[in-house]
């Protein structure tokens, strides 16, 4: 086996002070004694790592051997003449009672040290056999079948055996910090040897040599002391790393054994009956003892009856008859307690019998997955129930054991009562004792059946993790159709009862959201076909395409109700409270719709129309339930609620056609030929090929103006074809242009200004270099 270097920081077990060494100080304290002279020092031995083979039986005989010399030690100090004088000196007097102390304390950490030297062989034993058995398994031929009852067993002892780590880690961590405080504790005490040895060394009075050499020597006996005390703690860290490796050395053959088992593992049906035999005959001796504490607790309720009957009659009862009642009350309800705790008992002995079988059915794969997860839920559902019911029972036994320490409280202060007093508060405590006993025994079944509900899901969970593709699939639909199927909300008035699933939500949801897709798609349909078929306008298609939309809408939306099976009837019940609430919440919303019905019937505006509204001019790309959508001549969507449309005045200059007249203004100075001018202004109109011949353009002469003779030239034009504004601009350049060729000159605004002055006016041109000059 391979040895692991020791630790350099921790002292050897087989190292300690030879036997020659104390005889060394016994001849040297003897010495001292007889003839004054200062006893030689003892050196210090530091503990160093082991350089031989670890041999308990050695290093037991040697401690022995140590701890004799040591007895012998003790004797001779205790015949010391310093003892026996009649007036010694009080801090000798001192010392030696210190050194005796020390040497009886060193005797019994020789005593400590030979036990843990033995615990040391056990643990030596213990690990040759758990290697052994470890490496016998290693080269054993895997077993081509075995018991699932005996892997059940060997995961038990696995399961308790990881549930051991955290106990032996603080274990090694308490040694170790124990070894720890030890170690220092002996450097210290070497320190002050060390002081008290140079002390002595430099004395050169000869009075205080005596008092001096007696210090040293408790000095050297508490360095000694110490250094045992680190010794002892070295075998204690050393046992418990030797526990440590027993147990990590069993945990590898534990699993390594469990490993093998499940590769191999076959849950017979057999096995199976054996187990639920064993479990028929648990549960037969629990009906024997659940009928044995009910007649108990019969007896018991007889005796409590005839207690309080004596109580009733008498008028002062003593002490010792209230003890006793109270007594009786504790052993009923311990005996309660008792028939309660094992009815439980026999109901989860049922539990556990249909979790035996659903482990046979999963580990036989004789279940689907469906069955799989109600068992994982069911056992989830059993493990929170476990846990309540144990917090429960912990809040109960907290509150006897209360009851228990103020009973105790009473017995001690009533040592002086009768004995009859005495005998009954005794028997109030052993009932409190029983009835915490019954709780703390429900408590255990409570744990064993929690264990047994985890081995079905670590089956659940192993299984489910050997599962095909085919499965994974199948588990993902049924999550889906779990929560497809899933209830949310049932609906009850009188005898109608409607159960509302996810599934019938989500038909109608999407039953109408493709109703409203649908009816859009349907309605822009008859629309193109209304506007480019039946050559029907594109306003009249427009209101027929919004009609026949909301109609389809209007459907799907009462087709979806039906899918939900609401009646209409909610509708007449709820539909003045909710023409009220509309009523005042909604009004605008109402109003603007209404407009909208009334516009798509009137038509006094239609898409494609060109309205000014509100200062506002562009046309009608859109009319809607709610607004109409207006895109001015900047590319700008303005959007009115249809009820501007009816409650203010706007402008539809297409109503009837997309014909309108375009006027034009111009003066012209008061030298220019008129008729001329009203020529040239209608031969500019012909000339653009825009303006329509019929009707025909005009011109007129409208006024003397007071700068200007004034002619307005009117023109028409098919919006549909033409845009006006350009068209304007393109006459204007015309006129522009032509009338500067002609000499014509466009008049702009002139004032003559006439002064009356009595002399005249005095004008002078000044300079930029005097520009103050008066």
């Amino acid at each position: 086996m391979k040895k692991s270097k020791p630790n350099s920081g921790i002292l050897d077990c087989r190292h300690y002070f030879p036997a020659t060494l104390f005889f060394f100080i016994i001849v040297n304290f003897v010495h001292a004694q007889n003839d004054g002279n200062p006893p030689v020092p003892t050196p210090t031995i530091q503990p160093t790592p082991a350089e031989a083979i670890f041999d308990p039986k050695q290093i037991e005989e040697e401690i022995k051997t140590k701890r004799a010399v040591l007895v012998k030690e003790l004797d001779a100090l205790k015949q010391s003449p310093a003892i026996n004088a009649a007036t010694p000196t009080p801090d000798i007097l001192e010392n030696l009672n210190k050194q005796i102390a020390l040497l009886q304390q060193i005797e019994l950490t020789f005593n400590q040290q030979i036990s843990a030297i033995q615990q040391t062989e056990s643990l030596e034993n213990q690990r040759k056999q758990a290697n052994e058995e470890l490496q016998k398994f290693k080269d054993s031929v895997p077993p081509d079948q075995a018991s699932y009852l005996e892997l059940d067993r060997i995961r038990d002892d696995l399961n308790t055996e990881i549930g051991r780590k955290d106990l032996i880690d603080a274990q090694i961590q308490s040694a170790q910090t124990v070894y720890e405080q030890a170690q220092k504790s002996f450097e210290e005490k070497e320190t002050t040897r060390r002081q008290a040895k140079d002390q002595f060394d430099k004395n050169t009075d000869e009075t205080l040599k005596p008092s001096l050499e007696s210090l040293l020597q408790t000095a050297l006996l508490e360095s000694r002391a110490a250094s045992e005390n680190l010794h002892l703690r070295e075998m204690e860290l050393r046992n418990v790393r030797l526990s440590r490796t027993i147990y990590q050395t069993h945990l590898e053959w534990l699993s390594l054994r469990a490993a093998a088992y499940e590769r191999v593992v076959v849950f017979t049906q057999s096995e199976l009956q054996e187990r639920l035999q064993r479990m028929d005959k648990d549960e037969f001796d629990l009906q024997s003892a659940l009928k044995k504490a009910t007649e108990d607790k019969k007896l018991a309720d007889n005796k409590l009856l005839v207690v309080i009957g004596k109580v009733a009659q008498s008028s002062d009862p003593d002490r010792a008859l209230i003890e006793e009642k109270n007594a009786r009350e504790r052993e009923v309800t311990a005996l309660q307690t008792k028939v309660d705790v094992i009815t439980l008992r026999l109901e989860r002995m049922k539990k556990r019998v249909v979790t035996w079988q659903r482990r046979y059915a999963v580990i036989n794969r004789e279940v689907d997955i469906n069955q799989i997860k109600l068992f994982e839920k069911e056992a989830n559902d059993l493990l929170a129930n476990f846990g309540r019911e144990e917090n429960l029972l912990q809040l109960r036994i907290a509150d006897r054991q209360n009851d228990l320490i103020n009973l105790q409280n009473n017995i001690d202060h009533s040592r002086e009562a009768p004995p009859q007093v005495i005998r009954w508060l005794n028997e109030q405590k052993k009932q409190l004792q029983e009835t915490i006993n019954a709780l703390q025994e429900n408590i255990t079944n409570i744990e064993l059946n929690r264990r047994h509900q985890n081995k079905l899901l670590n089956e659940i969970k192993l299984q489910t993790t050997r599962l095909t593709v085919w499965d994974r699939l199948q588990e993902i639909m049924d999550s889906i159709g779990s929560i497809w199927n899933k209830e949310i909300y049932v609906y009850k008035e009188g005898e109608i009862e409607r159960a509302y699933y996810v599934k019938t939500i989500f038909y109608a949801f999407f039953f109408f959201v493709a109703g409203m897709l649908l009816s859009g798609f349907l309605s822009r349909i008859i629309g193109k076909l209304l506007l480019h078929r039946l050559k029907v306008q594109e306003g009249a298609s427009t209101t027929i395409e919004s009609i026949v939309y909301y109609i389809l809408l209007i459907s799907f939306f009462l087709y979806t109700l039906r899918i939900l099976q609401v009646p209409l009837t909610v509708f007449t019940i709820f539909g003045g409270a909710f023409a009220i609430a509309v009523g005042f919440g909604s009004q605008n919303i109402l109003s603007n719709f209404i407009s909208g019905l009334i516009l798509l019937v009137e038509r006094p505006v239609r898409v494609g129309d060109l309205v000014e509204i509100e200062g506002m001019l562009g046309r009608v790309s859109r009319m809607a339930a709610r607004c109409t959508h207006i895109r001015t001549f900047t590319n700008v969507d303005i959007v009115v609620p249809n009820s501007s449309f009816l409650e203010n005045k706007f402008t539809n200059w297409t109503l009837k056609d997309n014909i309108i007249r375009s006027d034009i203004k111009v003066g012209v100075g008061y030298d220019a030929p008129s008729e001329k001018v009203e020529q040239l202004l209608l031969s500019f109109a012909e000339e653009q090929p825009q303006i329509l011949k019929f009707p025909s353009p005009v011109c007129f002469f409208m006024e003397f103006g007071d700068n200007a003779l004034n002619f307005e030239l009117r023109y028409w034009v098919n919006l549909a074809h033409a845009n006006k504004l350009l068209i304007d601009s393109q006459i204007r350049h015309t006129i522009l242009k032509r009338f500067r060729e002609e000499g014509i000159t466009i008049a702009y605004p002139q004032r003559d200004v006439h002064m009356d002055t009595l002399k005249p006016l005095d004008i002078r041109i000044l300079s930029h270099e005097h520009p103050h000059e008066q």
